[in-house]
C-alpha cells in the first residue's frame, strides 16, 4: 500500500495538478456513468420520467375553467319578443313593433313573423287581418327590413292573409317607399300600407 502513496507523491511531484484533477474526474465520472446505467437498468421508468423532465423544462401547465357562458342569442330573442306588442283583434292580430329594430339573424325575427301569419291563416276566414303596426318605430336595419320583406312577398303569394303595414310620419320614409315599390310589383291585394296621423 504504501509503494501506491509513493507512486501518487511521485506522480504529484512529477507533474502539475491539472493531470491529477483529470484523472480523478475521469474516475469519478466513470463511477457516476456505471451508476446511472445500473439504475436505468434496474428501473428504466424512473430514468426517462427524470430524463423527459429536464428535457422539457416546460412551464407549469395553466388551467383555464370555463365560466359561466352567457346565451346572448336568447337574451336578445327574449329582449325583442318582450318588446313586440302582440295581440289578437276583432279583424285578427295587431303586431307593435319597437322603436329600434336591430335584430340580427340569430335574433330569429322572420321565424316569428313567419309563425304568427301562419298561426292567423289557421284562424276563421272572417278575422284574417295582419297589421304590422310601424307608427312608434324610428330605425329598422336592413336584416329586419328582409324580414317583413319575406313576410309581404309570402302573403302576396299564398294569399289567405290580408296584411297592413302602418306608418306614420317622416321617421320611416326609405323603408315605407321600399315596400310600396315591392307592393307595386305584384297584382296582389291582400298587402295594403296606411298612413296614420
Amino acid at each position: 500500500m504504501e509503494t501506491v502513496y509513493l507512486e501518487m507523491i511521485k506522480f504529484i511531484n512529477e507533474g502539475s495538478i491539472f493531470r491529477v484533477l483529470l484523472v480523478l474526474f475521469s474516475f469519478f465520472s466513470f463511477l457516476l456513468l456505471a451508476g446511472v446505467g445500473f439504475l436505468w437498468f434496474k428501473n428504466p421508468e424512473l430514468i426517462s420520467e427524470i430524463l423527459h423532465t429536464l428535457s422539457l423544462k416546460k412551464s407549469p401547465e395553466v388551467i383555464i375553467e370555463p365560466g359561466p357562458q352567457f346565451h346572448q342569442v336568447d337574451l336578445i330573442r327574449g329582449l325583442f319578443s318582450m318588446s313586440l306588442d302582440f295581440n289578437f283583434t276583432e279583424k285578427g292580430a295587431n303586431l307593435r313593433f319597437p322603436p329600434y329594430m336591430r335584430t340580427r339573424v340569430e335574433d330569429g325575427l322572420g321565424e316569428l313573423l313567419q309563425t304568427i301569419v301562419s298561426s292567423v291563416r289557421e284562424v276563421s276566414t272572417e278575422n284574417r287581418q295582419i297589421e304590422f303596426d310601424f307608427t312608434n318605430t324610428l330605425v329598422v336595419n336592413p336584416y329586419s327590413a328582409n324580414s317583413i320583406f319575406e313576410v309581404i312577398e309570402d302573403v302576396q303569394t299564398n294569399n289567405g292573409v290580408y296584411l297592413v303595414l302602418s306608418f306614420r310620419g317622416k321617421h320611416l320614409k326609405e323603408f315605407e317607399m321600399s315596400v310600396r315599390k315591392l307592393l307595386s310589383r305584384s297584382d296582389s291585394k291582400s298587402v295594403n300600407v296606411r298612413k296614420r296621423k
